[in-house]
């Protein structure tokens, strides 16, 4: 089914893989594993892109179980001004 994944294991997840991807394999007619994706949606900043897309498609699908944002986190510094701001 997937490189990397061994036979018997009990969900599908594709790592990094396009909401076109994560649907091409919920609709396998020979697998009923629960799809689920990691490292997507990236979130740096405000680079969230392409999460409708990806949530339309989970909701509609009942094997799809969702996934893991990638790199969601606040990565400024904090540092407190003179002025106590």
């Amino acid at each position: 089914l997937n490189p990397g994944i061994a036979e018997g294991e009990d969900k599908e997840r594709a790592e990094n893989a396009r909401w076109e991807r994560l649907l091409e394999i919920a609709e396998r007619t020979n697998d009923d594993r629960p799809v689920m994706t990691s490292e997507y949606a990236h979130s740096m900043g405000n680079a969230l892109g392409n999460f409708k897309e990806y949530w339309d498609e989970i909701y509609s699908n009942p094997r799809m179980l969702g996934g893991f944002i990638w790199d969601w986190v606040d990565q400024g510094i904090y540092k407190e001004l003179s002025d106590g701001r």
